[in-house]
């Protein structure tokens, strides 16, 4: 009982100061000027295309995004001058070229009143991915209730030579009559998919490989980088659950992609993540997520995506 009234006295004056009042601060440091925002992402199936717009002063009003659109956007393509983007709408810029493999992709834009930005990456080489087997067994959760188990596993062989990193998704595709009908996203588990790599020399694979922090909150479950593996074979062993076929016109495809994705898209995911929990958290001091970006903000990605889809008999 004591010690509930030396806590309870100990507390008081806290609670105190925190209801008490509320007393306006007035900003007295340098307000900063707005920057160009480049943000692309460019991969070999896509034209090249990026989103130009303002940055907001981080104390300043919550607003909509201030867009540009009188940018002038050229696409330098292996130090060559490859096109300049069409404006589209809404700060949107597109062109024509499809990057390939291994390309070095320069952005430059001007716009008025702003210094220039400068951002580039290179396109990742094509992703080395071999379906090893795709596999389907009848089971039964129950007497009476029958399930179908499917299983696909495959090989991802990492090149030695440079740093990679990658990313894994999985789509359920539900076709009738040979037409896709609807498209919906598998929840990966990484730890399980890559289950079968023995990796020596760390206590701690998952949490290194796929980027993870010790907390556990990672948003970002499908990216890892090939750190513990290099220039091995990665062992991918994908298993998921399906009723039995109960229409003859109704097919149901599995679909696996891997692509590798440039470091600095990346760390741009992982900082964006760590951002976005720290907003969670107020007491937390604010994570800068990262850029490649020269007098601006935003981020140039790129990346090489690689599919294998099966359908179900």
């Amino acid at each position: 009982m004591k010690k509930k009234y030396i806590l309870a006295l100990l507390l008081s004056p806290l609670f105190v100061f925190l209801v008490s009042c509320e007393k306006y601060i007035e900003f007295s440091g340098e307000i900063t000027e707005p920057l160009l925002v480049v943000n692309s992402i460019v991969n070999p199936d896509s034209a090249v295309s990026a989103h130009i717009s303002q940055s907001r002063f981080v104390l300043g009003k919550t607003s909509p995004i201030v867009t540009v659109e009188n940018a002038a956007v050229n696409v330098f393509v292996n130090d060559a001058l490859k096109e300049k983007l069409i404006h589209k709408g809404g700060g949107m810029y597109k062109g024509n070229y499809f990057p390939k493999p291994s390309d070095k992709i320069r952005f430059e834009v001007t716009v008025p009143q702003f210094e220039t930005v400068e951002a580039t990456t290179v396109v990742p080489e094509n992703v080395n991915l071999t379906l090893n087997s795709f596999g389907q067994t009848i089971k039964e959760s129950s007497p009476g209730a029958a399930y179908v188990e499917v299983n696909m596993k495959m090989t991802l062989s990492d090149n030695a030579e440079e740093e990679n990193f990658y990313f894994i998704k999985g789509y359920r595709n539900v076709y009738a009559n040979g037409m896709l009908q609807y498209s919906h996203q598998l929840d990966l588990k990484l730890s399980d998919v890559l289950k079968n790599n023995q990796v020596s020399g760390s206590n701690d694979f998952f949490s290194e490989l796929l980027g993870e922090d010790t907390s556990g909150t990672q948003r970002i479950k499908n990216i890892f980088n090939d750190g513990f593996v290099n220039g091995k074979d990665i062992a991918l062993d994908f298993t998921f659950s399906e009723f039995p076929k109960h229409s003859d016109y109704e097919e149901i495809e599995y679909e696996i992609q891997v692509a590798q994705m440039s470091k600095d898209l990346y760390q741009y995911l992982l900082s964006a993540n760590k951002a976005m929990e720290s907003n969670d958290i107020p007491i937390v001091e604010s994570v800068q997520v990262h850029s490649n970006t020269t007098n601006g903000v935003g981020i140039l990605g790129s990346f090489n995506l690689e599919k294998i889809a099966r359908r179900m008999e």
